[in-house]
């Protein structure tokens, strides 16, 4: 009986050649799980008990809302910058027309193409604002979704095992939380995953140019995460390394790298021009507002606790008790257990092809404590974020392969 049982479930697992639409349709559910917040992700930095939108950085999401509505029915502050509304100190994220101030640490290009569509029609806007602001989350959490359900769905295949690191990296707590905010757009952190294709296909060029488009689009939102992003591109060149077993190409790794450091700073410079020309002012005048709390975020200690201090490791064990995955109506498991079961199979794996993905996984993870501790301190969910972006996405994609190798030999 247990050998029938056994065989099938390997003729079920080995269920191969999905449909476009049955991806699509795939995708759309979760995409839609996940603006629903079916897993009830939140933080006590998110909604302020009901009252807001987004359940993991209501600050943020308001910024753009905000600069939005005002765009439509202000009369002060109506140009491209973002714009905090007077209440914004006191935890009230609310709109009001009057006493707004400009906010310019970040471009925050997204607001263009929210406003354009908010343009098409303005009275349904005003009217329907909330329903517009629901849609432009769902929009994210599609975009989400795309990028890691191409990514698996390349490097597994169109199968059984592809579809469930979809599903279980969609039960991700970063994830959940990040997936639909309107400030982070975290699907452009995830975009390198949505070109490993081009990368099977050996069009490295094409993988090179979208480096570049795609670093200029992230750091005209926001710079957050910067060394993240950068390292994000390389990525999927060592998956195509390990999977592949092909030599590991350092050269293109390096073009990648400074394509992105390149992009970076079209975007910067982008973002002092926008600036000078709006505020009439010089660029370096447009620099120290763009910098304003560069020094405090990159060279500070700044109200967080001293690195590998008796506080610092306190709130690391907070930060790493907090929800890594969540099974619905099972529970959860912790982002510390993860990184128990990754350290696990990193020295595992230790002389195998693998070693640089793990060891990736680390450096991408750490490198924004490195060069952003303050910042990361501080806004202690921001963590959650750049966990799963790194060493959840290392995990599981090696634990999907693990398991299809030993199915389907």
């Amino acid at each position: 009986m247990l050998a029938l049982h056994k065989e099938l479930l390997r003729k079920f697992i080995k269920i191969n050649g999905l449909s476009f639409f049955q991806i699509t349709g795939l995708i759309l559910t979760i995409s839609i799980t996940l603006w629903l917040n079916v897993t009830n992700q939140s933080t006590e930095f998110g909604n302020g008990h009901g009252k807001f939108a987004d359940q993991v950085d209501s600050y943020s999401e308001y910024l753009i809302r905000n600069t939005v509505i005002n765009n439509i029915v202000g009369t002060e502050n109506q140009t491209g910058s973002l714009v905090q509304t007077k209440n914004y100190k006191l935890e009230d994220y609310h709109y009001y027309p009057d006493h707004t101030q400009k906010y310019f640490s970040n471009r925050g290009v997204q607001v263009e193409f929210y406003k354009w569509i908010a343009k098409f029609n303005e009275d349904s806007f005003v009217k329907y604002q909330d329903t517009y602001f629901k849609a432009f989350r769902l929009l994210n959490c599609i975009l989400i979704t795309i990028c890691f359900g191409v990514f698996f769905l390349s490097t597994l295949g169109k199968n059984f095992f592809g579809v469930l690191a979809i599903i279980v990296f969609s039960l991700s707590g970063g994830i959940a939380l990040f997936c639909a905010n309107l400030y982070f757009c975290a699907w452009v952190l995830f975009s390198p995953l949505l070109f490993y294709p081009l990368l099977v296909k050996q069009r490295y060029k094409l993988y090179v140019l979208f480096a570049l488009v795609f670093s200029i689009l992230y750091f005209s939102i926001r710079y957050e995460f910067a060394t993240t992003f950068a390292l994000m591109w390389l990525f999927p060149i060592l998956v195509q390394h390990c999977l592949s077993h092909k030599k590991l190409d350092y050269k293109l790794m390096a073009i990648v790298f400074l394509t992105v450091i390149f992009g970076f700073n079209i975007a910067l410079l982008m973002h002092h021009q926008f600036i000078a020309h709006e505020m009439n002012i010089t660029m370096k005048e447009a620099s120290a507002l763009i910098f304003s709390t560069l020094k405090m975020r990159v060279a500070s200690v700044t109200g967080v606790s001293l690195p590998f201090s008796p506080g610092f490791f306190k709130y690391m064990i907070i930060r790493m008790n907090w929800v890594g995955f969540t099974l619905p109506l099972l529970g959860s498991i912790t982002k510390f257990a993860l990184l128990l079961i990754f350290i696990f199979y990193a020295w595992k794996e230790k002389s195998t092809n693998y070693l640089p993905v793990f060891v990736w996984a680390i450096a991408a993870y750490i490198s924004w404590y490195i060069f952003a501790y303050q910042h990361i301190m501080w806004h202690a969910q921001f963590d959650s974020l750049i966990f799963v972006a790194t060493i959840q996405l290392v995990l599981v994609l090696y634990l999907a392969n693990l398991v299809k190798t030993r199915y389907c030999k």
